[in-house]
């Protein structure tokens, strides 16, 4: 188990690889002011963080990667909010969380599965 001043360590040698920056948003589908359908943004956080394809496909998603769907790993601050379904934009290019792996090590870092938008 880490003591606090050594994970704060920990943490701040893995933030010191975020070398990217990501914009997560999270939408909600709602009722419009004439009863149709909107979605709406209810969350949005920049972040430091790091993406890299996968190299293996993970045994609970074997059936999308039939189909040709890659998966990225995207490293995060031990501290983002990220959920499964999100939205994450880094430069110019959309994904869409598909899965928060788990908190590595004690909260020192956090990493999400994610495959690229369709839009």
């Amino acid at each position: 188990m880490f003591a606090n001043w050594s994970k704060r360590i920990v943490q701040k040698t893995i933030e010191s690889h975020l070398v990217q920056r990501c914009v997560v948003q999270r939408y909600e589908d709602a009722i419009g002011d004439y009863g149709e359908p909107v979605r709406g943004l209810v969350f949005s956080a920049e972040y430091d963080c790091y993406l890299t394809a996968e190299q293996n496909t993970p045994p609970n998603m074997v059936v999308e990667a039939d189909r040709g769907v890659v998966y990225y790993k995207l490293s995060l601050p031990f501290d983002a909010d990220i959920q499964d379904g999100d939205s994450v934009v880094i430069g110019d290019i959309g994904y869409e969380t598909r899965q928060v792996i788990t908190r590595q090590s004690q909260d020192v870092m956090l990493t999400a599965r994610l495959i690229r938008s369709s839009s």
